[in-house]
């Protein structure tokens, strides 16, 4: 094994480890506060950019900044 990967396996024995090279925060032990998820979803659901139509031509503000 390498030097790296030596290191790599006596890091991953600390709890303050976080292997921040691995994308799934579950396995991480990271998680979201579910109070901050709920006001955000609720504002998403209550907001004005919930919707999506997109124009084939493309954006009429931005043609005409062209």
């Amino acid at each position: 094994m390498n030097p790296y990967g030596v290191a790599l396996e006596a890091a991953r024995g600390s709890a303050d480890f976080i292997d921040l090279i691995d994308t799934n925060f579950h396995r991480c032990g990271l998680a979201p506060d579910p109070a901050m998820l709920a006001e955000a979803f609720g504002a998403y659901l209550g907001g004005p950019n919930r919707s999506y139509s997109p124009d084939p031509a493309g954006s009429a503000a931005l043609r005409s900044a062209l």
